[in-house]
């Protein structure tokens, strides 16, 4: 009977022991399931940001094309004019 009230004690303290340890591996894996997420909205709003800065580049780079051309055909009629 002791030896039975021994090996109880010893199973009650490895339970509570085992349910302490799961109690923190499911804090962990709730941490790092918000961590997640989280890192997955920024990785949604850095890549609308990415789409944007690559269309106003390529608008800029547009616009810029078109100023340089203006300022050939300019110089252009500038030294018609000239001559």
């Amino acid at each position: 009977m002791r030896k039975l009230d021994i090996e109880l004690n010893a199973l009650k303290t490895q339970k509570h022991d085992t349910e302490l340890q799961l109690t923190r591996i499911k804090e962990s894996k709730s941490e790092v399931e918000k961590r997640n997420e989280s890192l997955r909205r920024e990785i949604d709003i850095l890549t609308q940001d990415k789409t944007f800065l690559n269309r106003e580049n390529t608008n800029l780079l547009d616009k810029m094309k078109r100023l340089e051309e203006k300022v050939d055909r300019t110089e252009q009629s500038l030294l018609d004019a000239k001559k």
